[in-house]
């Protein structure tokens, strides 16, 4: 038989995006087929987890229904194990958020050094100009080429900061200074537990071992102080050799105020020590120069506007033809930042050839000799950063001054201060004198100047504001010497650092103009023993509330309802980043001890680490560029980093820690977002819009995904006041659904938006049952609110549509989708689909009844394991090429995964209209939503994860089955590939990953309903033996249970908060027996009612229980 896999022997094109690589019909590849044959191209031999496999595995699919996975790696799935530690190259891609809730993101890297730093702005649009590349950072790029530790993170994503820590030893005269990072110390080790990075520092011959907790505050239940621009470096020192030892931990820290300035003429940083209040800080500050008096008339001295340079020298091509007029820029130079019309440009297209050619040319570009009459040249700069592209200022013949551009089309403002140079002759070189990539040089508006130019308020732009470096401890604490340096003259010395620190008591304030790197440092001396150890805590604080340089247009951010008048949500907490530390150091032992706690809380736990550490890693999305608070109290966040504006309903409704971590922000999405006239909502029609104000259509996975969480969020809550207030529209809301079914039937059968970009048509698993569960949610809220007859409206609805959804789109094996066809649109018609039962998770999830029968849920979900988890899901993608659209890299070949939909009976080169396919070869561009079947996408993964260890019981195939999932997505975050704390779909630290603390629930079989009183657990995992950590409305804790004989016992510990309650209710392990409960609450029985109801085991209190922090109710059911 012909294989459609074969190599194309007539093209000699290497070219992944030249046009002539083949094509293949999909009447081609029926007739090479058949009608139901597949061909296989699945790697055969051993993989890690999973294999061997042969070609009569994959005969009729593309993955095998047999997983092979091995005895060793099943068994790791349920197994506590231990906790990962990295080292060495695993460390390469290690970045951790470490910031407060919506403010930036400021990574932690392996080796504990600080990196990244998107502290200072954020960007108000997607990224642009990415030529739909999938490689692009907001397609996922960063997946496929993860971006190692210090490395640029993207063309404008964070800026460089000079910042680190070190340490010196002093033992019998001898003296060691080490860095604390790899380069220090080669051997260091990583632990990450989020919101926790630990960090050991450790080398035979070194006599301390240091070991670093960095965090920013993260306190469950407590927005606000999980919300604070700051980061804690908390060091424990422990002498470990056998005589006394004289310690000197220090840091030094850039004064990285806009960070994005050169531009002297617009002022000038400052660094100030400051002590009291039991700490001690560095505040760096940026300030304008005071405005002089009479100044001097700016002198515009090239604007290149004429049509030939005038009296300027052209020396080679690049500047050949005159100034360059912008609106003859080839597709490939988006310039931007410039005056008028024509700039200087070497990058000359006008000489003919592509883009290549552009950049080949060079050539110099030099002024006439002029008088320096002003302190400053002003102009704008743009093109390459590389050494052979620059513009050098020569006075007198030597070169006082160079700059260049960013690897960007954008000219940016720069200064250079020439008040050393007054009255003197100078000439102006743009030059260029390399070809290659961002081989040229733009340059535009040259002024001489005395001050701030008009267009450059400092109050105005990116990074305006403070930062501090602070020592959290008493300089007067006992043993402790605390000393600083405002500037230090040498910071890439470390040695020398320590000599240049001095008292306190000396606090001259260091001032350096904003063209001049500012660097201080803060040091603390003392002395341990043999065996003793101390710990020093220090902090990163910052103050950029402001939302500058926003730029024209009302796109994606720039279109949020008042965002002119919005600022950070700390904005009237603090009035500079000295406050922010203020506080971290006034309440340091509640926010340090409580970050603390909870860390603990959550892995004392019987539940695998691996489980623990990636059901809870995906929250960092919130301490990253993803998420924002503003200060009118209003959360919003992109869908990933700068990707998909408005907190998309139809991604953010699979996340689950949010709403069970921090509460208060989910509420205040459904509060001041979904449900609020003007932004989300639309009163008329009862339309959520799915990104807020930004697109105020409704996406119908969305919409019901809106009222299911309005229900969480009311569980989540300690009264029903939450509810109240919404209700009205939630109702209306649901309405809107009623009328889209439109004969009642219980499906929906018309246009159907989603989240997969794109509209169906006909009736399906997924979008109809996601409205039964709408209805579920709808009717469950009606009842609370005395809504009688809405309630039953729902709940005819939905026993019509539990029947009709098996009748209509069930095949006998899984829920399939019945395209109109009549309409020509993307379909998964006879397809395994990801999130066919998704109604039904959900209802796992808020605790209600079934939506769709189990027997037929669990059939579904043992076909999405069977036909589409896939051992090698990265060369699946590769090998389907039915579809003929480009997919994105979230699973590379060799990476398991649980694949988007996948067609066992046929059907995929149905799903996506037209009549092509695609190459074996994936295209480097995004061509449209097709692409997404292809493909592997963790928070779906998660959400069928979730479901499948809800639906089984423990130790059975079900639950196994879940797992396996979620550790598959685990381990394509190992360390060795990738950064382990960015869970990437379309962008970065991406939202519907949060979909992953659904698998802890499910693993805890957790239950709540805060008004009602009532909190359940039926765990999946080790039930005779179980602990783990829970969230509840208004306080957090353990639970456990286990088994002695036939007798099952079980336990809350409230370690924060208090929690209210009148009915506990666990599943009976089976072999225990129980007619009866006894309840003790610190050492005292108290009355309580016991009843086995099918299968669990129900304690009510008939006198309601109030727990509060520090207190245990332990229950014996006998």
């Amino acid at each position: 038989m012909t294989s459609i896999h074969s190599e194309n022997k007539t093209s000699s094109c290497c070219s992944s995006s030249c046009d002539c690589a083949p094509q293949i019909s999909r009447r081609d590849v029926l007739q090479v087929l058949g009608a139901t044959a597949t061909a296989s191209a699945l790697p055969i031999g051993a993989q890690v987890m999973a294999g061997p496999f042969t070609a009569e595995d994959v005969a009729g699919h593309l993955i095998p229904a047999d997983k092979k996975l091995t005895p060793e790696w099943i068994a790791s799935l349920t197994k506590r194990g231990e906790p990962e530690v990295f080292s060495g190259e695993q460390l390469k891609y290690v970045g951790m958020p470490v910031g407060g809730i919506g403010c930036g993101q400021l990574y932690l890297a392996g080796d504990g050094r600080l990196w990244l730093w998107d502290i200072f702005k954020c960007n108000y649009t997607r990224e642009r100009d990415h030529g739909k590349r999938i490689s692009a950072f907001t397609l996922g790029g960063h997946y496929a080429q993860p971006v190692p530790a210090g490395e640029a993170y993207t063309e404008r994503n964070g800026a460089d900061v000079a910042q680190g820590f070190l340490i010196r030893a002093t033992k019998s005269d001898k003296t060691t200074t080490r860095t604390l990072d790899r380069q220090g110390f080669p051997d260091v080790t990583f632990r990450g537990e989020y919101p926790i990075g630990k960090v050991t520092y450790a080398e035979k011959g070194f006599p301390l071992e240091i070991t670093l907790e960095a965090f920013s505050p993260f306190i469950p239940l407590n927005a606000k102080d999980s919300a604070l621009p700051a980061t804690v470096m908390s060091y424990t020192v422990t002498n470990t050799s056998d005589a006394d030892v004289d310690v000197d931990l220090g840091s030094w820290m850039q004064n990285a105020t806009c960070p994005y300035l050169t531009d002297s003429a617009l002022g000038q940083r400052r660094n100030r020590i400051i002590e009291g209040g039991g700490r001690v800080s560095m505040l760096s500050t940026v300030e304008p120069f005071a405005t002089a008096s009479s100044p001097r008339e700016d002198i515009l001295f090239a604007d290149f506007e004429a049509e030939d340079w005038g009296d300027w020298v052209v020396e080679g091509a690049a500047f050949a033809g005159g100034p360059f007029p912008v609106k003859s820029r080839s597709v490939e130079q988006k310039i931007t930042g410039h005056t008028g019309q024509h700039i200087a440009n070497s990058y000359n297209t006008r000489l003919g050839g592509d883009h290549i050619a552009a950049d080949s040319c060079t050539g110099t570009l030099v002024s006439p000799e002029f008088t320096v009459e002003r302190n400053s040249i002003y102009m704008t700069v743009g093109g390459g950063s590389r050494k052979g592209v620059y513009v050098v200022v020569m006075v007198d013949g030597k070169e006082v001054a160079r700059v260049a551009g960013k690897n960007s089309s954008t000219l940016n403002p720069v200064s250079i201060d020439m008040t050393a140079y007054q009255g003197k002759k100078a000439r102006i070189h743009i030059v260029d004198e390399v070809t290659g990539g961002w081989a040229h040089i733009t340059v535009d508006q040259i002024v001489f100047t005395d001050g701030t130019r008009a267009d450059g308020r400092i109050e105005d732009k990116h990074g305006y504001g403070s930062t501090t470096l602070t020592l959290l401890d008493d300089a007067a604490a006992e043993g402790l010497t605390v000393s600083a340096a405002p500037s230090l003259t040498d910071p890439e010395s470390p040695s020398e650092l320590f000599k240049q620190a001095k008292p306190l008591a000396h606090r001259e304030d260091a001032v350096k103009p904003l063209g001049e790197l500012l660097v201080g440092g803060l040091f603390a001396a003392f002395r341990l023993a043999p065996g003793e150890s101390r710990t020093v805590d220090f902090a990163v604080t910052w103050y950029f509330p402001d939302y500058n340089e926003k730029g024209e247009g009302r796109s994606q951010m720039l279109g949020i309802q008042d965002f002119a008048k919005l600022h950070r949500h700390y904005a009237p907490w603090f009035g500079s980043a000295g406050e922010v530390a203020g506080y971290v150091g006034e309440n340091k032992q509640r926010l340090l001890g409580g970050t603390r706690t909870w860390n603990r809380t959550w892995y004392d736990s019987t539940l695998p680490y691996w489980l623990l550490d990636r059901s809870f890693i995906a929250i960092d999305c919130i301490a990253s560029q993803t998420f924002h608070w503003f200060d009118n109290g209003r959360p919003y966040a992109w869908e990933g980093v700068d990707c998909c504006p408005g907190t998309c309903t139809h991604v953010w409704h699979y996340a689950q820690s949010l709403g069970r971590v921090f509460p208060e922000l989910e509420r205040a999405f459904r509060e001041r977002v979904d449900f609020k006239t003007g932004i989300g909502f639309h009163p008329d029609s009862g339309i959520i819009g799915h990104r807020g104000e930004v697109h105020a259509t409704p996406a119908i996975d969305g919409q019901a995904g809106s009222i299911l969480r309005a229900y969480r969020e009311h569980q989540m809550s300690a009264d029903s006041e939450f509810l109240k207030r919404i209700w009205p529209n939630v109702k209306q809301a649901t309405e809107f659904l009623i009328r889209e079914d439109g004969d009642g039937n219980g499906l929906l059968e018309g246009k159907q938006q989603h989240t997969l970009d794109a509209s169906w048509y006909g009736p399906m698993g997924w979008l109809s049952g996601m409205y039964l569960g709408a209805l579920a949610a709808g009717e469950a809220m009606a009842v609370e609110m005395g809504d009688t007859d809405f309630a039953r409206q729902c709940r005819t609805i939905i026993d019509r549509g539990t029947k009709n959804i098996v009748a209509e789109v069930f095949d006998g094996e899984y829920f399939i989708h019945k395209p109109d066809p009549a309409k020509r649109a993307l379909n998964s018609n006879k397809g395994c689909h990801i999130d066919q039962v998704l109604g039904q998770a959900w209802m796992h999830q808020v605790g209600l009844g079934r939506v769709i029968p189990q027997q037929e849920t669990v059939s579904a979900l043992n076909s999405l394991w069977k036909y589409n988890f896939a051992p090698d899901a990265g060369q699946y993608s590769l090998d389907h090429i039915e579809i003929e659209k480009a997919f994105r890299w979230y699973a590379m070949p060799g990476e398991a995964g649980l694949l988007m939909c996948t067609w066992p009976k046929g059907g995929a080169t149905e799903a996506v209209p037209g009549d092509d396919l695609r190459t074996k070869e994936n295209p480097p561009v995004y061509t449209g939503p097709g692409g997404y079947f292809n493909e592997c996408m963790n928070g779906f993964e998660y959400q069928v994860a979730a479901h499948m260890v809800y639906e089984g019981e423990p130790g059975d195939a079900l639950v196994e089955k879940g797992l396996a999932i979620a550790k598959a997505v685990h381990e394509r975050y190992g360390a060795d590939k990738r950064n382990p704390y960015n869970e990437i779909e379309c962008g970065d630290h991406y939202a519907r990953s949060m979909a992953s603390y659904g698998v802890f629930l499910a693993a805890c079989g957790f239950e709540y309903h805060g008004p009602k009183g009532r909190i359940g657990f039926a765990p999946r995992i080790s039930p005779d033996n179980f602990k783990a950590a829970f969230t509840a409305a208004e306080g957090w804790g353990s639970f456990a249970q286990k088994v002695t004989g036939d007798q099952q016992s079980a336990s809350i510990e409230l370690h924060d908060g208090e929690l209210v309650l009148n009915e506990l209710a666990i599943d009976q392990v089976a072999s225990t027996v129980a007619d009866r409960a006894l309840v003790v609450v610190d050492g005292k029985e108290i009355p309580a009612e016991f009843q086995l109801q099918a299968g669990r085991y129900v304690v009510r209190f008939p006198k309601g229980l109030n727990l509060k922090a520090g207190q245990e109710v332990r229950v014996r059911y006998g």
